[in-house]
């Protein structure tokens, strides 16, 4: 059997060119909707980074903070210097180191009878009382006693 001969194109009728043309607007539409919601989000994001950096810009990085030492409490201050949190030890309580000077003479005198009385008049160690101690020790007093004076300790 011949192939049927082909027919000539009929010109597309007025509905079909319509709904042809209608796609194409939706589809611009669509399309500038997407542009608009990408350009929506590029904003949020830079103003984010931007909020970001002028909150936590200027405040120093974590590996480069230096700990007060092993004797005073941890504080944490906003970029004022004034304070925000205190991190107390729980067993050890609230520590802060104190010069000398500010340090009551009373309190002082107090420390250095219990824990020295020989403070003043020994070069650092004191002789007498690291014999006293082994003496006690080998002993088997009650406990062990200790020699060391406070510039030992």
């Amino acid at each position: 059997m011949p192939d049927p001969a082909p027919q000539p194109a009929q010109p597309a009728s007025r509905a079909s060119r319509r709904r042809r043309a209608t796609s194409g607007v939706a589809a611009t539409v669509v399309a500038g909707r997407r542009r608009l919601l990408l350009a929506l989000l590029a904003g949020c994001l830079s103003l984010g980074a931007a909020g970001y950096a002028w909150l936590f810009g200027d405040l120093p990085a974590v590996d480069g903070l230096a700990a007060p030492g092993p004797f005073q409490s941890s504080r944490i201050l906003d970029r004022n210097g004034h304070l925000l949190y205190d991190l107390v030890d729980p067993q050890l309580g609230q520590r802060t180191l104190l010069p000398l000077a500010a340090v009551p003479r009373a309190l002082r005198d107090a420390t250095i009878s219990t824990e020295d009385a020989n403070f003043y008049s020994h070069p650092g160690v004191d002789g007498w009382g690291l014999l006293r101690a082994l003496g006690t020790n080998l002993q088997g007093g009650q406990g062990l006693a200790g020699g060391s004076t406070i510039t030992q300790q």
